[in-house]
């Protein structure tokens, strides 16, 4: 009987994403708040796009991304994992 290996690969690969934060602020803001906010919004807008490409019920993720996320640079492969199993 013929041994029977599986071999399975991982990949882990670094993107780097630009995010258009909508949000508005007054003159009288301070650019300390006005970082902090953009910061706290743009990961709340990646959150978002996420999970709403895990749940397969919805497409909001999908339009939300065209309109905020744009994929700056190459994406960069970080590490390659290869396990072979045996039965």
């Amino acid at each position: 009987m013929a041994d029977h290996k599986r071999t399975t690969v991982r990949a882990v690969v670094t993107l780097t994403v630009e995010v258009h934060c909508t949000d508005s602020w007054s003159p009288d803001t301070s650019l300390q708040q006005v970082y902090e906010q953009a910061r706290g919004s743009a990961i709340g807008t990646l959150r978002t796009v996420i999970a709403c490409a895990l749940d397969s019920k919805t497409t909001v993720g999908s339009s939300l991304a065209a309109k905020k996320l744009v994929l700056v640079g190459e994406p960069v492969v970080r590490q390659v994992l290869a396990e072979e199993e045996r039965p």
